[in-house]
């Protein structure tokens, strides 16, 4: 990032900032939507997301999220998936679009292949434009973060 200034008098400096994104899907409150569909919440120091009946909490980028440079978003939950709970990528700014869906199951890891995801009917979902990303389940049972990596 560079940041420019130019005096009253034509004087001009520049200053470069190194800035680094860690990860497109911190773990705050101030950033996490725990009700994106049903009323639910967030507790950032335990990482718990519990969902509304059928809910979804996660992220959503106004302007879409471009992964198309990575290959994989790896998710781990750090208790057992009461509550069917599925990580979901929406290419399409509409909830009620059909997203990449990967269930956890009896496992607490999902690995998503950025490359070669598709819809529940086979259409291609870009990685180049992510608009909704997140956790949808049954709702009302603790779903807790452990990590979520891109590579």
């Amino acid at each position: 990032l560079t940041v420019s200034y130019t005096s009253s008098s034509g004087a001009k400096a520049s200053l470069d900032v190194p800035v680094s994104v860690t990860t497109p899907f911190p773990l705050k409150s101030s950033l996490f939507n725990p009700s994106i569909w049903e009323q639910g919440t967030f507790d950032e120091q335990t990482r718990t997301l519990v969902t509304g009946q059928y809910g979804f909490g996660g992220w959503q980028y106004a302007e879409g999220l471009d992964l198309s440079a990575y290959q994989r978003i790896i998710v781990e939950l750090g208790n057992d998936n009461l509550s069917q709970v599925s990580f979901r990528l929406f290419d399409k700014n509409n909830y009620w679009s059909d997203p990449a869906m990967y269930d956890f199951g009896s496992s607490r890891k999902v690995v998503v292949d950025l490359q070669n995801m598709k819809d529940s009917k086979g259409n291609v979902i870009s990685s180049e434009h992510l608009y909704i990303v997140g956790f949808w389940s049954l709702g009302f049972k603790p779903i807790v973060i452990e990590n979520i990596t891109i590579e």
